[in-house]
């Protein structure tokens, strides 16, 4: 249990597979609702950090259908996954998956119009340089999307910590950090589960706008690993 708590970081062999493989069918009914908050168009060039398992490439790949999908991920094992998960695609040149760090994407500045990271975010070591390098990746006008399902610490990331290196941000926390490194506007989409709400927080400098609607997402999968969480969470950057 603990080789496999240790490898949900950074996924490798034969035990990483069946992590991939988890996170493919568990984060499903998370990625969907982000995918709703998700601003891609449909010649979009699409650049996804830690790509994991590749089921979010192949998503991605649906909607910019006149566009190219990158997934990029520090894991082998991650990489190899995700290629064979959309070898159709990759074949054709539509998907692409490169084995690189976040700090270190060997991409031109400005590839990318929308740059997304979902349930990475925590295991990256050092979050402002790899946010300076999601901006340098991204066009002028490009987005970066960050999801979570959690809006900063639960008790289970608590106990998860104990075994695995990890940081859990909340919306407060991505906001200032992205302004740190030179984001224009930062959109926070909470979603209160426990009291059937989405709540959209604009940031642009010190202004803040406020809305709350029905939380009406069907949640598709019980089996989600974040469906006890309180608040899932999708933060959208402007550059």
């Amino acid at each position: 249990m603990v080789r496999y708590m240790q490898n949900i970081r950074k996924p490798e062999g034969k035990v990483g597979e069946e992590i991939l493989d988890n996170m493919n069918k568990n984060h499903t009914p998370m990625a969907l609702w982000a995918l709703k908050h998700t601003p891609i168009k449909e010649d979009d060039i699409v650049v996804d950090i830690g790509c994991g398992g590749g089921i979010n490439l192949q998503r991605y790949s649906k909607i910019a259908k006149e566009g190219k999908i990158i997934g990029v991920d520090y894991s082998s094992t991650s990489v190899k996954k995700s290629i064979d998960f959309n070898r159709k695609e990759v074949d054709s040149g539509k998907i692409e998956v490169i084995k690189a760090d976040v700090v270190d994407v060997p991409l031109h500045d400005g590839t990318a119009d929308v740059i997304t990271a979902s349930a990475t975010i925590y295991y990256w070591p050092d979050i402002i340089k790899a946010f300076k390098e999601i901006k340098r990746l991204l066009k002028n006008e490009g987005k970066f999307v960050i999801v979570q399902g959690a809006n900063g610490y639960t008790d289970e990331l608590i106990e998860l910590k104990k075994e695995v290196e990890l940081n859990a941000y909340d919306e407060y926390e991505f906001k200032d950090f992205l302004f740190k490194v030179g984001f224009k506007k930062v959109v926070s989409i909470i979603r209160n589960i426990r009291d059937s709400v989405e709540i959209t927080k604009t940031y642009i400098g010190e202004e803040v706008t406020i809305s709350q609607k029905e939380d009406t997402f069907d949640m598709v999968n019980l089996d989600d690993e974040h469906h006890n969480s309180h608040e899932w969470l999708c933060v959208v950057a402007y550059k």
